[in-house]
């Protein structure tokens, strides 16, 4: 009883105190709801992500269909880390804006509006409005109980928006756009393969059905470009389409990460190129220097006497 008059109080504020700072949300948003409930929003998700991140070292986490920032503060709270946060529903960054100017947080998180696809052009986005904000689009999912008003917008890449910021390190990406998953992968090939980022994604067969995708279609992705992709939260490996299907009925995010041999390889190159000249110089002259030919120790101290 209790919980259900404090669950009508804080939807009906509209705010509510989360990670230092006061979030705002539409009224009756369901993911407020799911958090009230829960305690957290998408806690093992959450979990998942910050372990992907360094406790006392600044780095950079990609937010990709941030919504309000539910995935976006307990990074900012927990971490030293600078977080950019696209969001392409105007209702639901001008609430994410509202709850950075009220935050301690001002100086590490950046909030970008932006519909994201695969190239920079034109497209028709679904825009859904209130509690329903979470479902907004490149394609209409049916998922919402609403209808969604359709308008033309400016579609931008990830590798557009990284290199405006001043293409900075990014370790973990997080990306949520009711099916335009993929295509988002598929604009950001640059950064990708200098930032060699942790990639969180979600993956539903009802949203990627409606982009004309298919189950297998990451484990495709991924196997091109030297990825691999895990189900969470068990960190099982999923590399068959029939192993896909089963791990889409128990979960809907995955993580997708370097392959061993790709990531020693390029920790390998990484090396290589920082590594100083004449250090690389002087290993080289030591190792074709020949060695000085020693007697041996007895010989040495036990020379016959004449």
């Amino acid at each position: 009883m209790w919980d259900e008059l404090r669950t009508k109080i804080f939807l009906r504020r509209g705010k509510i105190r989360r990670q230092r700072a006061w979030l705002h949300f539409p009224p009756g948003c369901t993911a407020i709801t799911r958090l009230l409930k829960e305690g957290d929003y998408e806690p093992e998700l959450a979990g998942e992500i910050l372990r992907c991140l360094p406790p006392k070292k600044q780095c950079g986490y990609l937010d990709v269909g941030a919504y309000i920032g539910l995935l976006s503060l307990p990074v900012l709270r927990y971490r030293e880390a600078k977080v950019f946060s696209v969001e392409g529903s105007e209702e639901a960054c001008r609430l994410m804006k509202k709850t950075l100017g009220n935050s301690p947080y001002r100086d590490r998180w950046v909030i970008q509006p932006a519909v994201i696809s695969r190239q920079e052009g034109t497209a028709t986005f679904h825009q859904h409005t209130g509690a329903d904000a979470v479902y907004s689009g490149l394609q209409p999912t049916g998922r919402s109980a609403s209808g969604a008003r359709a308008k033309i917008v400016i579609t931008r890449t990830l590798d557009s928006l990284w290199k405006d910021w001043g293409q900075p390190a990014i370790q973990v990406v997080k990306i949520d756009l009711e099916g335009g998953e993929l295509a988002a992968l598929e604009g950001a090939s640059q950064l990708l393969a200098q930032c060699r980022p942790v990639v969180f994604l979600e993956w539903e067969r009802t949203n990627i059905q409606s982009h004309g995708l298919q189950d297998a279609d990451l484990i495709r992705w991924a196997e091109g470009n030297g990825y691999e992709v895990f189900r969470i939260p068990d960190d099982v490996p999923v590399t068959t389409p029939a192993a896909m299907r089963l791990a889409m009925e128990r979960t809907e995010n995955f993580r997708l990460r370097l392959q061993p041999r790709r990531r020693q390889a390029l920790r390998l190159r990484h090396q290589l190129r920082h590594r100083p000249v004449h250090r690389l110089r002087h290993q080289r002259t030591r190792q074709q220097r020949p060695q000085p030919r020693h007697r041996p120790i007895r010989q040495r101290l036990h020379r016959p006497r004449h």
